[in-house]
């Protein structure tokens, strides 16, 4: 009865992992296909405006031009999210398919650290990036990025290390 359970929860969090997944990825394609707001280059002040703009007077509300909107997206951060993306999917399967041939999933606590971890990096590219723009090697989401994927690498290895060291127990037997 104990076993059954167990593998109707992984078979759950397999699918919920999966669902998640597919949200993330819709997320990113609504993203790279018009769900980002457009940037236009404000119009160049008139010459008696601009003097006026240097005096300190007031300056009406459409005249001041937009701050801070990134308009360049980075190469790395999508290749790093894809990274993510591929490791997360690679750990769901191998959970549900663990679940399915009822074996206990040795190493489970670091593969679901490892796939709450991957959820990290599509949301932040999705709320980041600006794929409409021009294309950068690196910005300043990179580091959070690499380090992410990092993390999620190291959550991987622990992860097999706990299989690894299962099984040397039960072939010691």
């Amino acid at each position: 009865m104990e076993e059954n359970r167990k593998k109707r929860l992984a078979v759950r969090f397999g699918v919920l992992a999966a669902l998640c997944m597919v949200l993330l990825a819709a997320l990113v394609l609504a993203h790279i296909f018009g769900g980002a707001p457009s940037y236009t280059e404000p119009a160049p002040l008139p010459a008696g405006q601009q003097e006026a703009l240097t005096a300190g007077e007031y300056i009406a509300d459409d005249q001041v031009p937009l701050a801070g909107f990134q308009t360049e997206w980075s190469l790395l951060n999508l290749a790093m999210v894809l990274a993510c993306v591929i490791i997360s999917l690679w750990v769901a399967g191998g959970l549900v398919a663990r679940a399915r041939r009822g074996r206990r999933a040795a190493g489970g606590l670091w593969a679901a650290a490892a796939l709450l971890v991957g959820f990290g990096p599509p949301m932040m590219f999705a709320f980041t990036q600006n794929l409409s723009g021009a294309m950068r090697l690196a910005d300043g989401w990179t580091l959070g990025l690499v380090t992410l994927l990092v993390l999620q690498c190291m959550l991987v290895l622990l992860m097999r290390r706990a299989r690894y060291i299962q099984l040397e127990r039960q072939y010691q037997l």
